[in-house]
């Protein structure tokens, strides 16, 4: 974890959590309600958090005793690195080098302070023992569930290149850090105010899967692909597709839409 942000949490502090890990609503917050949405891929991750029914967790970040924040974790390192900020909206970056697939995002509201917590819209077991309860500084206040980055953000690398003509790009399998297969696709700087498109997306995800039959780090029945992370992941996502079972009927079109879906045309304006 970053020294300037690790804030050891007292294991004789107890206070209520807005626990949104599960599928039931909270027990310590009855009618509070934290959603979170996680995005982002390789160290840079976007962080969007809401909260209601829960004002003396929001009273406290208001006050500047607690924060939004989001944690990087990877068991295989054991590599942690907590971001904060006062605001719902949020980035996490952190150093991919440090980190091994897979790795996980964990969202929530911690104290930066010690300070007390209002249990006025809490459950009645802690409205009993006063309205309000101590919390020490690197308590989680709430807790969304972890995030694993997603295969479809990971897989596929684009790179801008100069030896490509303005309208070519390429691909190619590269091994990283950990031993595994991901691809690269290049494009020329030219291309590159397209990465925003979605239908240009689409196309690099149906190139790239077409190219997979022929790249034997994703061939499950081979030594190279038995230890590829990826075609693991891959195997797991198209469960059901043919690039396992017959090559010969392997729909890369196709699979690529079911990992990152076809952007619907935009309507057309009623004429006037």
């Amino acid at each position: 974890m970053s020294p300037s942000t690790a804030m050891p949490e007292s294991p004789l502090a107890a206070a209520p959590v807005l626990d949104a890990t599960g599928s039931e609503p909270s027990l310590d917050w009855p009618d509070g309600e934290y959603s979170v949405s996680v995005a982002g891929a390789r160290g840079q991750w976007q962080v969007q958090h809401n909260i209601s029914g829960a004002d003396g967790i929001t009273d406290l970040i208001e006050a500047g005793d607690a924060m939004f924040a989001a944690e990087a974790r990877c068991p295989r390192t054991l590599f942690s690195h907590l971001a904060l900020s006062q605001s719902p909206s949020m980035e996490l970056h952190f150093d991919e080098s440090m980190t091994r697939e897979p790795v996980f995002v964990v969202p929530g509201i911690v104290a930066v302070a010690d300070c007390d917590l209002s249990t006025a819209e809490a459950a009645v077991i802690w409205r009993r023992v006063g309205f309000t309860v101590p919390v020490k500084r690197g308590m989680w206040l709430a807790r969304g569930r972890a995030v694993k980055e997603d295969l479809a953000s990971s897989l596929l690398l684009v790179e801008i290149v100069d030896f490509l003509d303005d309208h070519e790009m390429s691909i190619r399998p590269y091994g990283d850090q950990d031993g595994n297969t991901r691809l690269q696709l290049r494009i020329p700087a030219s291309q590159q105010p397209r990465l925003s498109q979605e239908a240009f997306i689409a196309q690099a995800w149906q190139t790239a899967l077409a190219y997979l039959p022929s790249c034997d780090a994703f061939d499950l029945d081979s030594e190279a692909g038995t230890s590829n992370f990826f075609a693991a992941e891959l195997e797991a996502k198209l469960s059901g597709m043919a690039l396992w079972k017959d090559r010969a009927q392997w729909d890369p079109v196709r699979a690529a839409t079911r990992l990152r879906g076809m952007p619907l045309p935009a309507p057309h304006e009623e004429q006037t």
